[in-house]
This record gives C-alpha cells, structure tokens and sequence, in this order.
C-alpha cells in the first residue's frame, strides 16, 4: 500500500528554484491544488494512476505517494425491501430513495412463493417518488405482479434490493497511508480551487464511479471519471430490432431503453449526442409525419427536434444535441418520437439506430 509523506517546504530548507547544480528545488516542487493522479478502474477495484508525477495536495499539505497504489473495491449498498404491491405495474416502497427514472435495480434473496421470480431479472425505477416508485422491466414495459398469489411480507421475507449508485471517490492520509473511499456526498471547492468531500476537507475528490445494482464497478469509461487528468471517452448503445412508435405525443417508443446511453459528466464539461439510424413508414396507408429527437435525462422532453413526412419509405436520420450539464452525476439520453396526431399510419426507428454520447470539450 501507498505510504503518504508531507513534502511541503519547511523553514529549515533553502528556497531553491529549478535547474540548481547541487541543490533540490523546494520552491516548484509544491504547488497548492496540485493533483498528479487519474482514478482508473484496474481488474474488479478502482485504484489511481500516477500522472508526470507523485504529488497530490491534502488540505493543504503536499503528499507524496510511495509504493503500491490503494484501491477500492465496491460497496454493497442492499437493503431489506420494505414492500412490493400486487398490481400492474408494481410499486416499490422505499423510503427517501432519491431515484430516478431508468435507475436499474435488482432483487435477491426473496423466497415468497410467486415473488420470488423477480430475483431473476433486473429492473428500473418507472415513475419515481419520494418513497416509492413504479417497476419497470430494461425494454420500460411494467413489471406485473396482480397475478401472485398472495401479497408480498417483508416483515418476514429476507429479499433485498440493491440498485445501480454513483459513488464520488475521495483520497485521504490515513496514519500515513494513502486510503480511498467511496461516499455518495457530493465535493465542493474551496477558496483555493481544491475540490473536497463536504465538511471534510481532509478527503480530496479523485473522481466518480457507478457501482451497478449486481455490487460490481462499472467497466464503461463514461461512468468511471477522473477528475483531474480527464482522458477522451464514449458510449454507444443501439436498437437491436425496429421500435415502432404510434403516440401523438413525445415518448420513447416501447423497447427502445436498449439504446438509452448513461454517462457521468462534471459540470464543467460539453457532451455530445448524436443518433443515426432510420426512420420508416410501416404500412403503405396515408400520410404520416414523424418527429424523432433526443431526450437528455427525459424521455418525455425533446431537445431540438426534425420533422419528416412519409409516405411508405426509409429516411436515413442524423442528430446532433451539444449540451453542458450544470450539475455533475449520472445522465442519460434516450431516443424520443411523436407522429401527428389523426395520422393513418405508424412509423418506426429501424434497427442498429444508435445513440452515441461523448465529451466535447470544457
């Protein structure tokens, strides 16, 4: 493990500036805000990677990092479920969740009769509250319980829950050992440009990771982020089968959550999102106009969108959303449709339309 020591420059030390020919230079070799590390995901932990050098800057004090790096394996976040209603979709009770729509979540250890299916599957919040939420399958279709037999007990089911959670990353001196630690509190700056956990300016943010709902850290580089020393990164996703859409209003379309693409961006960054594919009239009756677009964290809420009217035939599409996100965590994009209302016929996004999301600048 990496030992820490305190290099700061000390009254006992002659100020000496770079190139001398007999002496260390003490005056370059701190400098306050100095981080030399990126967060990496090595095997199944995270750990950190030395960059042009092996100074990093604990609260203050210049720390250099000797010897084999820390790493950090995930954390199991499962709790006991606290309910599960008989209905369609089901709801899910858990208190002061905090989710979003399309957080994946998976189910364990439930041995009730009928709900113990729902171990075999992985699932997404729906339509979230503030203690419950509705269950979703990954193609966004209900998850059906009102056929069980008998409602569900949690007072005397083991079954638990664990969901995918975003985890900041933060390195501290721990008796002189270098410790990292996932925690889900946010960081902020300081006066100096040191971005700490809150309230503990003794733990400097090394970056973000997701840990998905089956207790593994993510393998994606677009969900395990550095925040110093930030290398080019994307993810992809696309319709394994054509996805029609009929709804006169803005949605995504019944089993396109397979091309939904999530990513973790600091709120410094410019994202890139673009969709390609096809776009196509699925009988040959009327006139249809459809409308395709990218929805950001929203699969209701188009960004900017295109119209095209079809008459029985394949239109080749590309679309290009340039956003920043103010806030740092998990996003996602998701592909939207509506067609007109009264139309007489249906159109559908063809199969290997994609999404594809990246960092652009800061």
């Amino acid at each position: 493990m990496a030992t820490m020591t305190n290099v700061k420059a000390q009254y006992t030390e002659d100020a000496v500036g770079q190139n001398h020919p007999t002496l260390a230079d003490t005056i370059n070799r701190c400098a306050v805000g100095m981080n030399n590390f990126r967060l990496v995901k090595s095997g199944a932990n995270l750990t950190l990677e030395m960059v042009g050098g092996d100074l990093v800057d604990i609260n203050g004090d210049i720390m250099r990092l000797v010897g084999t790096m820390p790493t950090l394996t995930p954390p199991s976040t499962a709790i006991q479920i606290e309910g599960i209603t008989r209905a369609n979709p089901a709801v899910v009770t858990w208190t002061g969740n905090g989710l979003e729509h399309g957080r994946r979540l998976k189910f364990a250890g439930i041995t009730q009769a009928s709900w113990n299916a729902l171990n075999a599957g992985v699932y997404m919040v729906g339509t979230p509250g503030a203690n419950s939420f509705t269950l979703v399958d990954l193609a966004n279709a209900a998850a059906n319980t009102s056929a069980y037999g008998a409602d569900y007990v949690p007072g005397t089911d083991p079954g638990t829950i664990q969901c995918d959670t975003l985890y900041y990353v933060y390195l501290y001196n721990s008796s002189g050992t270098a410790t990292l630690e996932a925690s889900t509190t946010v960081p902020v700056a300081d006066t100096k440009g040191r971005w700490t956990k809150t309230n503990d300016t003794a733990r400097r943010l090394m970056g973000m990771a997701l840990r998905l709902y089956d207790g593994t850290w993510i393998s994606d580089g677009t969900c395990v982020r550095s925040f110093n020393h930030r290398m080019a990164t994307f993810t992809s996703a696309q319709l394994a089968s054509p996805r029609p859409q009929a709804a006169a209003s803005w949605t995504e379309p019944t089993g396109a959550a397979e091309a939904r693409v999530r990513f973790l961006a600091w709120g410094d960054e410019v994202w890139t999102i673009a969709l390609s594919g096809t776009h196509t009239q699925v009988d040959n009756t009327g006139t249809v106009t459809g409308w395709i677009s990218i929805g950001v964290d929203s699969t209701s809420a188009p960004n900017e969108f295109t119209a095209e009217t079809m008459t029985y035939n394949v239109v080749k599409h590309a679309h290009v959303v340039t956003q920043q996100f103010p806030a740092m965590g998990l996003h996602y994009a998701a592909m939207v449709t509506m067609i007109s209302p009264g139309a007489t016929a249906n159109c559908s996004l063809g199969a290997s339309t994609s999404l594809r999301a990246g960092v652009a600048g800061r």
